[in-house]
């Protein structure tokens, strides 16, 4: 049986398979990472069909002193994107206050923006904001 010695596109390790199985294998995968990469705090991957995933984690300074209802807010904090998303996206957000959490307050094709919240007036504060951020980039 005729061996292939090569990289499959889903597999980080050199392979060695039989040539009629790589054949079936390639057939079979119908989306895989094209490219991984950083931008700035940003770490992203996009798929052959269009989908991508991007994380961000990065110190921020801003202050929770708007009163909103019984708690308090940020100013608005936006985020810009490493690339243009397009169609539909989605998100989360989480921040290292330590009576608080964030909230995504909207998103453009370039850009997030959010609050941080928090139990009391937090004047001027340091601290972590992760951002998780799903969408197509084709």
């Amino acid at each position: 049986m005729e061996e292939v010695y090569g990289f499959l596109p889903n597999k980080s390790k050199r392979a060695v398979v039989p040539k009629q199985q790589y054949e079936t294998d390639r057939e079979e995968i119908k989306d895989y990472v094209i490219e991984r990469g950083t931008s700035g705090k940003w770490r992203y991957q996009k798929w052959k069909s269009g989908y991508c995933e991007l994380s961000y984690i990065a110190e921020h300074t801003f202050s929770i002193t708007q009163p909103f209802g019984n708690v308090y807010r940020s100013e608005k904090i936006q985020v810009r994107f490493p690339f243009a998303m397009t169609n539909r996206y989605s998100g989360s957000v989480s921040a290292s206050v330590t009576t608080g959490w964030g909230n995504i307050a909207s998103m453009t094709q370039d850009a997030v923006d959010i609050y941080v919240y928090a139990g009391g007036n937090s004047g001027k504060i340091t601290n972590y904001i992760n951002l998780h951020i799903t969408g197509s980039w084709k």
